[in-house]
């Protein structure tokens, strides 16, 4: 059986400016009512990382990824995997 090992990565930087709060009035049309929903406001600087690697063999194809994302005031990481099949 042949295998067929690909491994991938990406770095990006992220600058955000300006008004970066995440503040929002929402309101249905019907409704003279409305709500302020806010949440934490995203970060000035941040790396957003990834990285993982595809191992195929024939029809099956298996990845395992890496994504994060780092700044001072925010840390986020996340691990995916799946399992493919082709027919």
């Amino acid at each position: 059986e042949n295998w067929n090992v690909r491994p991938f990565a990406s770095a990006a930087y992220r600058r955000a400016w300006g008004d970066r709060a995440s503040v929002a009035n929402v309101g249905f049309a019907w409704n003279a009512g409305s709500v302020l929903i806010s949440g934490v406001p995203i970060a000035e600087d941040a790396a957003e990382l990834s990285g993982g690697v595809v191992v195929s063999s024939g029809a099956f194809d298996l990845e395992v990824s890496y994504d994060g994302t780092i700044s001072d005031t925010f840390v986020n990481h996340g691990i995916n995997a799946g399992l493919k099949f082709r027919f």
